[in-house]
């Protein structure tokens, strides 16, 4: 079965006022990796090649955290105004998650409260911790109380932490082992604070297959029952949280990693993300391949991951991607959807192999 409707959730956008900021205040290699080439053109293209037909464009990390303070919120507002020009052009295939300059909380507040009225802003990116404020920080609570407050979408990405030990895996790049690392704190962060109980109309996504939030999840449980002996009032739900908040499944989530996610997580709550560009084209498609080809998930939750999910959180995604009572597409939708399923029931097939082999090529050599 081809799936040429998908919604990417974790697809990034490198706008002119980015790179002008990461040439400014980061490292020549943040994270100790490649900064990638992206272009308007070559992201849309992409996405044709994977079957994408909407894509929600958000910031990587580095966050804006090492700019000066009074130069965040502009910067801030430059790059969502020039996401949003790239939008504009495709509003029927592009959606922003709107960057905000934490940690300044008071300018974060202005800005989101701006930029989530404007059309095509689905909701807000954030990373994991800022200068080693994690997400359940007290300081971001009047951020939270207004995200609460309007039920936004906000879609979490990994950064690396505040601090790393000295000359352990050094010049490791930091997405191969501290994002995921870095994820299961925040998200652990988010618990300890109570945060997901306080804030319930937020709907969180985390990425990469739920990193190692579902293995802490055991153990996380039983220290809570210790520590809510002693303070009833807390909540700890770990695994409510994992419930009710949304995982993409961006990089190698299958086979290993998507076991575990579906012993705590409801396929409902699956989403799919290309990593893009951050992740090589060739190994988009490969991985785009696994999960269509996967014995992991059955194909009633392919469809769930790769597009109809996406609906619980943008809901007006139904009508683009073809589903729901009220959801006839327009025209041209329904003709770039016959297009699109005509061009992958030709050569998915030959685009999964060539890119798969190229994937095994490249585990081959690390």
């Amino acid at each position: 079965m081809s799936f040429y409707n998908k919604v990417d959730f974790h697809s990034h956008i490198l706008t002119k006022s980015y790179y002008e900021y990461l040439n400014k205040y980061e490292d020549k290699r943040p994270d100790n990796f490649d900064t990638p080439k992206w272009s308007e053109n070559g992201h849309i293209k992409l996405m044709d090649k994977l079957g994408v037909i909407f894509a929600e464009l958000s910031l990587s990390s580095p966050s804006l955290a090492n700019a000066p303070e009074g130069e965040r919120p502009d910067y801030a507002r430059r790059i969502n105004n020039e996401a949003l020009e790239f939008v504009a052009k495709y509003p029927d295939r592009l959606g922003l998650l709107a960057t905000l300059p934490l940690p300044d909380v008071d300018s974060s507040v202005k800005i989101a409260e701006e930029y989530l009225q404007k059309s095509g802003v689905d909701g807000i990116g954030m990373c994991t911790n800022y200068n080693g404020c994690y997400l359940g920080c007290k300081e971001f609570e009047p951020l939270m109380s207004l995200l609460n407050e309007k039920g936004t979408v906000i879609c979490v990405h990994p950064t690396a932490p505040a601090g790393l030990p000295k000359n352990v895996n050094k010049g490791l790049p930091i997405p191969v082992m501290e994002f995921l690392m870095d994820t299961t704190r925040t998200f652990a962060n988010l618990v300890w604070t109570d945060t997901f109980e306080k804030y319930p109309n937020i709907k969180w996504i985390f990425p990469h297959g739920a990193a190692f939030i579902p293995i802490l999840s055991d153990r996380f449980n039983s220290f809570s029952i210790l520590i809510k002996a002693r303070e009833p009032s807390r909540k700890l739900d770990f695994s409510n949280a994992m419930r009710h908040c949304y995982f993409d499944l961006a990089g190698f989530s299958v086979p290993k990693q998507i076991n575990d996610m579906k012993k705590n997580i409801p396929v409902e709550n699956f989403l799919y993300g290309s990593d893009c560009p951050y992740t090589p084209n060739a190994v988009c498609e490969a991985l785009a391949g696994n999960l269509t080809t996967t014995v992991e998930l059955t194909s009633r939750e392919k469809r769930l991951m790769f597009c109809e999910n996406s609906v619980q959180l943008i809901p007006r995604l139904a009508p683009l991607i073809g589903i729901g009572s009220d959801s006839t597409p327009n025209a041209v939708i329904r003709s770039r959807l016959s297009k699109r399923k005509q061009y992958f029931s030709d050569t998915l097939d030959k685009s999964i192999a060539a890119a798969y082999n190229i994937l095994m090529k490249i585990k081959g050599n690390l």
